[in-house]
Formats: structure tokens, C-alpha cells, sequence
């Protein structure tokens, strides 16, 4: 069946359509995941809808305590802003290593957050910064807390009819010297990771949110003075890795065991 390609330059256009179609119309940009699902029947929608034209969804604006990044914002603008790197550090280090230079041209933050996949590099850093997803409709607009937007591996709170207008980051003190992502993954940044986790370190206590080893990611926060027991009970009861092609839920789960007792420690 041919599909319906349709270029939308402004915002009330792409509500438009997307209400009309709802989750037969796939809005695509980079397309860096879209065409790879549809090659192997995972979706089969009747509209593709561009928004490469849409300047709304597109750029980083600095607020005061907040920044507003547009769904449509590229990942390699992301890697290149100074104020990322300097203010959520986290957002740049999985950025910085994830996919080929060429597809980080390509992709986008909000298609990196839509596709909700646990093994999403972009969202372990944003439940760090306690992001907001902000949704757009014909209806209207509302704000999802990162912590309440992913339902499952691919599964969102999202309607049939709704977009991912923008992204909201708080917290904007996670430098190099207190925060980080670390990776692992068979190839590194060419490679969908086997585990990931951000990290935010202060005084009185560290924030962790993992990927790749739940169906959920989850945002924990622990004090410091932990025993070694005490830190894998507390890491064991957020973590539920699988077996797949990449590796064994035995080697996921000691790498996070692994890479939060350097942390933490």
C-alpha cells in the first residue's frame, strides 16, 4: 500500500492531520527509526508526516532556571550547544556517544523520547533534570512529568492525536564535575546500549536513573553511608533486565551493580 507523504511548514497543519489520522499518521523527521520499523512490519501507517520544515519544534531556549528544547531540535544541535554541556551535562555525555555522527544529524530528541524504548540514550539524563513532555492536540496542550510519560517498552501516555511539542529541563546544575552518563554497549556509541545510567552526585545524597534494565526507567535516590549491602538491595529492587541478542539479564544487572558501586563509592 503507497503511502501518503505530506511536507507541514506550520503548527496548525500538523495538529490538523494528526488528528485526523491519529496513530495511522507516523510524524517523522530524521526517520532514523521509522523506516527501520516499518522495513520489518512493525508499523504500517497511512501518512508520513514531515516536519523538517517546522521551525516551531525546532531549537534550545534558555529560561531563566529552565530550558526549552523543541522536539524537532536535532541531536547533533544538542551535542553542539554550549548551554547543554555547561547546565545538563548528563543530556550531552548520551548524546555525545550515541549513534554515528551522520544519524545524530538526522535524529531528534522528541523521536529519541517517542519511541520510548528503555534502551533510549536521551532518557535516563531527562529524569535527572525532572523533565517535563510537553503534548500538543486540536484540543490543546499539557505537561507530562518524564516520570509518568513511558508506560512501557513503547508504550507512552500519549493520545492517537497528540505530539511531543517540546521538552522542559529543570535542575540546571548538573555539570561535568557532579554528573555524568555512562554507557555500555558492544560497540559503544554505534550500538543500542546493554545497560546505562545517569548520575547526579551532591552532598547528602546521589540520583540514579538506569536504562536498558527495566521496562520502566525509574529514578532513584540514595543516601550516602550505604554499606555495600544496603546499595545492591536498593539497586536489585529497581532493576528487572531481560535476555536478548545483546546479552544475558545476569550480565546487565552486574554491570549496573558495577558501575553504581564506582559511583557511589
Amino acid at each position: 500500500m503507497n503511502k501518503i507523504f505530506v511536507n507541514v511548514e506550520n503548527l496548525a497543519d500538523l495538529l490538523s492531520i494528526k488528528g485526523q489520522y491519529g496513530k495511522k499518521g507516523i510524524i517523522i523527521s530524521g526517520g532514523t527509526d521509522i523506516v527501520v520499523r516499518m522495513k520489518n512490519n512493525m508499523i504500517d501507517p497511512e501518512v508520513l508526516i514531515s516536519i523538517k520544515k517546522l521551525a516551531e519544534l525546532k531549537g534550545i531556549v534558555a529560561r531563566k532556571t529552565k530550558v526549552i528544547i523543541g522536539a524537532g531540535t536535532s541531536l547533533d544541535e544538542i551535542e553542539n550547544s554550549t548551554l547543554i554541556k555547561e547546565n545538563y551535562y548528563p543530556l550531552y555525555q548520551a548524546v555525545f556517544n550515541m549513534a554515528s555522527p551522520q544519524l545524530r544529524n538526522m535524529g531528534t530528541i522528541g523521536g529519541n523520547i517517542g519511541n520510548a524504548s528503555p534502551a533510549g540514550d536521551t532518557i535516563p539524563p531527562l529524569f535527572l533534570m525532572d523533565a517535563e513532555i510537553i503534548l500538543y492536540s486540536k484540543k490543546g496542550k499539557r505537561s507530562i512529568s518524564v516520570t509518568e510519560f513511558f508506560k512501557g517498552p513503547g508504550k507512552t501516555v500519549m493520545r492517537d492525536d497528540e505530539i511531543i511539542h517540546s521538552i522542559i529541563l529543570k535542575n540546571n546544575y548538573l555539570t561535568e564535575k557532579n554528573s555524568g552518563y555512562i554507557k555500555v554497549g558492544q560497540r559503544n556509541a554505534l550500538a543500542i546500549s546493554i545497560a546505562s545510567v545517569a548520575y547526579f552526585k551532591d552532598k547528602k545524597y546521589k540520583r540514579f536513573a538506569f536504562g536498558s534494565v527495566s521496562p520502566i526507567i525509574h529514578l532513584i535516590e540514595l543516601k550516602f553511608g550505604l554499606s555495600d549491602e544496603q546499595l545492591l538491595k536498593e539497586i536489585e529492587s529497581y532493576i528487572t533486565p531481560i535476555d536478548d541478542v545483546r546479552a544475558t539479564k545476569e550480565y546487565r544487572k552486574q554491570v549496573i551493580i558495577n558501575l553504581v558501586k564506582d559511583i557511589y563509592f
